[in-house]
């Protein structure tokens, strides 16, 4: 199409779909420096906020979102920028559950308040992995993931209540 209208005088060629994936994968790469942005500077706050006990907020994060990359890097499915906002998001729900465990060592009702949070979370948005819409499916997967390993990892981290 493009070389049947390159010759006439007054016509353009426009592609359309190359243009939105071109401002899309612009997007994608933008939100990624944000989202590692936010992790080192959600980072630079629990540092300033918990010293040396930080680590137990931010790893089940790091690690479940890292998970979940790899997920997505061995089964050979593309990050799309509805999976980089998933991401952010998934920033923090993590660190919402570390820091209730954190501030509430050894308290059971502060694991039954994220266990319910999490359960809630997985079907809300692992549930839009089931979407025919690719956008909402590709959120949905890494939502599930990352959400599930997260949740998992959370309270191997949690402090340990001297008797």
């Amino acid at each position: 199409m493009q070389d049947a209208a390159s010759g006439l005088e007054g016509v353009r060629f426009s592609d359309r779909s190359a243009t939105l994936s071109a401002a899309l994968s612009r997007y994608r790469t933008n939100m990624g420096v944000l989202v590692l942005a936010g992790y080192l500077g959600v980072a630079a706050l629990l540092f300033w906020r918990y010293r040396t006990q930080a680590w137990r907020v931010l790893l089940p994060t790091v690690l479940g979102s890292a998970f979940t990359l790899a997920v997505f890097g061995i089964m050979g499915w593309p990050l799309q920028l509805f999976g980089v906002l998933a991401l952010l998001l998934l920033l923090g729900m993590g660190i919402d559950y570390g820091i209730f465990l954190l501030e509430h060592p050894g308290d059971g009702s502060a694991w039954l308040a994220v266990a319910l949070a999490g359960i809630s979370t997985l079907l809300a948005f692992g549930l839009l992995g089931l979407s025919a819409t690719p956008a909402l499916s590709a959120f949905g997967i890494t939502m599930l993931i990352g959400e599930l390993s997260i949740w998992l990892l959370t309270p191997f981290l949690r402090p340990q209540v001297q008797p």
